[in-house]
């Protein structure tokens, strides 16, 4: 049962023996705290820590049932005015304000958790977090579960079961309610808000119906009373909780590798297996910044001198550096594995899964769908992988994606157009001041893994050179495109024109890209890849066009740490046109790192698993076949099929 006001039902011994002798157990109470108030929240936190101490008192048999801090915002003035649907967006959170919003219900959680206690968040009518978007949004930013609410939710337009399957990782706790849209809808059409009474009109735990020998004036509350020390009422009572089987993703996670697993919240021993570029540069450094939640404990790279160099820079133990991966996974002592190498991930992958071990995976997850089918075997029920496109958790695109929520979804959209101005890797990197190639890299070992990368491609997509290429730019960066199309509309129904061209005779190697087609819902979309050494800058745009305006992004290049993406919103306003950006200095690889963390301790489910990741293969199959179709390149393996 739910606490009431803090102390209601008692506090400290007076609490345990009152629960004690009726059989019945807490299963948490509500917590208000001010998070879109900095001075607010800060002095709140005082009547957390209160209920906090009122929860730990409290008997719990077993810790998995123990009482859930159901945390939430109080009422939103113009909110309260006019609750529920049509959302009242003059009254909503500020897209700025979410970043520094969401900072604060991950400290509540944070908070929580330091006591032992798992919190939820309840989304509310009346307050800044009432729609389901905006309960996405937070759950994007944060790693604290969710209270399903379905009265609330269907109240503020919200689809209580499509959010059961969305959300199904992610769910603490249910609450159980009628919403009667009919008398919502009375209530807002005669300028009503959500006062008590009103309140209590719309929403009802169930049916009420007259119990036989009862008043109909006042329903069961013997038990209640009696704990709280009033009259009581008839004998008897009902065991406590009963045990939640969705509750295990959300549990301290199992000995991987040999190693115990920390609670979530708590630090995750990572090892990385690649020190190329992108671990040099980004994955390193960030996960050095963000101590609270990782400790680097393994490094691995074919390249002796920088793996001592790079071990001695993070503190790595001299045992804990090896010049071979898979030795590296198969010795564990790690609670997962980041895999920065070159080529197919699909082999290391896979090893990494059979001894346990989650994986955060840098694309391509792999050269063939066979590779992708035994990693999906693996994975299913077991350790979790999660493909490294970073942009899907870029603010930028989360903000995106919810503001696509509000215009109706991906049904809303017309076209969308990419572009990408892909400058040489010297253009991206001149900031970095990386050194120089290692040069005591084992040429045998460099000739072993090109020989079996090669051998991939040609089950993938056959031998000839134009459509390997092709190929090669699909998985490893158009990759990221297909991505971001998924995430906003679904991966693409067709592909119908498919081009490649060269920037000048004895140019690069890799021509620039232009592909075409049909998305699910009948939009089109276009994505042009085009290969520019000597661009001043990288620069990408994803384009969201619908009949009323556009949604725009620009992303700098992915190697300058907490460099804004912006996000041009385009509509009508008074008659003209109007421009709103977005910008967030949050970096979006940071973001990647915080949500592997929550896959890792608390099992939420990530933007791009294995299913996802090897739907972004087949796209890119299919890509070359419809190239192969279009200028007679024989094409084969598994794209011929």
């Amino acid at each position: 049962m739910d606490s009431g006001p803090i102390g209601y039902l008692g506090t400290g011994e007076t609490l345990a023996r009152r629960l004690g002798t009726t059989g019945i157990g807490l299963a948490g109470g509500w917590v208000d705290l001010r998070f879109a108030d900095p001075a607010g929240f800060a002095a709140d936190l005082v009547q957390l820590d209160a209920a906090l101490d009122v929860f730990t008192a409290a008997p719990a048999g077993d810790p998995r049932f123990a009482p859930r801090p159901t945390l939430a915002c109080p009422g939103n003035p113009g909110r309260m005015a006019r609750p529920g649907t049509p959302t009242d967006l003059a009254s909503a959170l500020p897209a700025a304000a979410w970043p520094d919003f969401a900072a604060r219900v991950q400290q509540a959680a944070d908070r929580c958790r330091d006591r032992g206690l798992e919190p939820v968040f309840h989304y509310h009518l009346g307050t800044d977090v009432e729609t389901e978007a905006e309960a996405d949004r937070l759950l994007e930013l944060t790693d604290i579960a969710i209270c399903l609410d379905t009265g609330h939710l269907a109240l503020a337009g919200g689809d209580p079961v499509a959010a059961v399957h969305r959300w199904a990782g992610r769910i603490g706790q249910v609450h159980l309610k009628d919403a009667d849209l009919a008398a919502h809808a009375r209530v807002r059409a005669a300028g009503g808000g959500l006062g008590r009474g009103r309140r209590r009109r719309l929403l009802r735990a169930g049916p009420r119906r007259r119990r036989p020998g009862r008043s109909a004036r006042r329903p069961r509350r013997d038990r209640l009373h009696r704990l709280a020390g009033h009259r009581a009422g008839r004998p008897g009572g009902r065991p406590g909780p009963r045990p939640d089987p969705r509750r295990p993703a959300r549990q301290p996670a199992v000995d991987r590798g040999g190693a115990g697993m920390t609670e979530p919240g708590k630090r995750i021993r990572i090892a990385v297996a690649g020190l190329g570029t992108i671990a040099r540069a980004v994955h390193l450094p960030l996960l050095q910044r963000r101590g609270d939640l990782f400790e680097i404990v393994a490094l691995a790279d074919l390249s002796p001198s920088r793996v001592t160099e790079l071990g001695e820079r993070y503190g790595v133990e001299p045992a804990r550096r090896y010049t071979d991966a898979t030795r590296m996974v198969s010795d564990g002592g790690c609670d997962g594995v980041l895999l920065a190498t070159s080529g197919s991930h699909g082999e290391l992958a896979a090893l990494a899964l059979r001894a346990g071990l989650p994986v955060l995976c840098e694309k391509p997850l792999a050269y063939t769908l066979a590779e992708t089918d035994r990693l999906g075997e693996l994975g299913a029920g077991g350790a979790g992988l999660m493909v490294g496109y970073m942009k899907q958790y870029d603010p930028a695109v989360a903000e995106a994606a919810r503001l696509l929520t509000e215009l109706g979804g991906a049904e809303r959209v017309h076209a969308v157009e990419v572009t990408v101005l892909h400058a040489g890797g010297d253009r991206q990197l001149r900031f970095a001041n990386l050194p120089p190639a290692a040069g005591d890299v084992p040429a045998e070992e460099v000739a072993r893994l090109s020989a079996a990368d090669g051998r991939l491609l040609d089950a993938a997509v056959g031998t000839d050179p134009g459509a390997r290429t092709l190929y090669q730019i699909l998985i490893n960066s158009i990759s990221h495109d297909l991505s971001l199309l998924r995430l906003f509309t679904g991966a693409p129904a067709t592909v119908e024109q498919v081009a490649t061209w060269s920037l000048a005779s004895g140019g690069p190697a890799e021509p620039s890209v232009e592909i075409s087609g049909r998305l699910p819902g009948g939009a089109r979309y276009g994505i042009r890849w085009l290969n520019l050494p000597d661009y001043p800058a990288y620069r990408e745009t994803v384009a969201l066009h619908h009949a009323r305006g556009s949604l725009e992004l620009v992303f700098p290049s992915p190697y300058l740490l907490n460099a804004p993406t912006t996000l041009t919103v385009v509509d009508e306003h008074g008659g003209g046109e109007r421009r709103a950006a977005y910008r967030s200095v949050t970096e979006a690889f940071e973001q990647e790192l915080v949500a592997f963390h929550a896959m890792v301790t608390a099992g939420a489910a990530p933007l791009t698993g294995i299913a996802e990741g090897a739907a972004d293969v087949r796209t890119s199959q299919q890509v070359v076949r419809r190239y192969g179709e279009l200028t007679g390149a024989a094409i084969g393996g598994e794209a011929a099929s």
